[in-house]
């Protein structure tokens, strides 16, 4: 099955909204050096909201689902001078 990954808004000020067709097992956002700045465990839900106040992208986004598959979305930060 495809997950089927939605994520919005992308361009992201403060908060982004995630839906999936899978039920998400985690969520972590890096950096382009690929430091972890945010991991957020799911309990098996097939949407969440995710925080990320305070942080300026672009961000990479990596979702895990319960099936073990994973698919990384580039976050792009709506904040000016970024």
């Amino acid at each position: 099955m495809q997950p089927n990954l939605k994520v919005w808004p992308n361009p992201f000020q403060d908060k982004i909204q995630i839906t999936s067709g899978e039920p998400i097992h985690r969520l972590e956002v890096y950096d382009l050096t690929g430091k972890r700045l945010l991991e957020k465990l799911i309990q098996n839900q097939n949407s969440t909201e995710l925080n990320l106040r305070g942080l300026h992208g672009p961000l990479i986004l990596r979702t895990t689902f319960k099936n073990g598959t994973s698919e990384q979305v580039v976050l792009v930060s709506q904040h000016p001078g970024y």
